[in-house]
C-alpha cells in the first residue's frame, strides 16, 4: 500500500487547499470531516483523486481507530486541522478545549494504535474562546 496521509478536517477552507496541493503532487489523501457526506468541492479539489470518508469527529475516538485502522500505518503522516467554529466557542467555550486539546489526544492516539509518528497541527481563532 501507497503510504497515505490523513486529512482531518479537510472540508474547511484550509483543508480543501490542502487536499488538492496534497492531491497534485500524486500523494494519497485520506480526506475526513465531522460530516457524514463531504462536500463536493472537496472531491472537484481532489481531482477525483483521494478518498473522502465523513462522519469522522475528533471527540469521538472510536471513530478515530476505525479511520486509522482501515487507511493508516506506520508511514501515514496525518494532518489534524479540526478546529471548531467560532460561533461554536462563542456559545459554549468548552468546545474549544474539547476539539483541540482533547481531539488531539484522541488523534495522537489513533495514530498510535498503527504506529504513525508524523502530525501536523494548524488551528483557528475559535479556539480562542471566550475571555476568562
Amino acid at each position: 500500500m501507497t503510504p497515505s496521509t490523513i486529512v482531518i478536517g479537510a472540508a474547511g477552507a484550509v483543508g480543501k487547499r490542502l487536499c488538492a496541493a496534497l492531491t497534485a503532487h500524486g500523494t494519497r489523501v485520506v480526506a475526513t470531516d465531522r460530516m457524514s457526506v463531504l462536500p463536493g468541492s472537496l472531491r472537484l479539489a481532489m481531482g477525483g483523486s483521494g478518498t473522502c470518508v465523513g462522519g469522522i469527529d475528533v471527540c469521538d475516538a472510536d471513530a478515530l481507530r476505525a479511520l486509522f485502522r482501515e487507511h493508516a500505518d506506520e508511514r501515514t503522516t496525518v494532518w489534524n486541522l479540526a478546529a471548531p467554529l467560532s460561533v461554536e466557542t462563542a456559545i459554549d467555550p468548552a468546545v474549544a478545549e474539547a476539539v483541540t486539546v482533547g481531539g488531539m489526544a484522541k488523534v495522537l492516539d489513533a495514530m498510535r494504535h498503527v504506529g504513525a509518528r508524523r502530525i501536523c497541527f494548524t488551528d483557528s481563532i475559535g479556539s480562542l474562546g471566550a475571555a476568562g
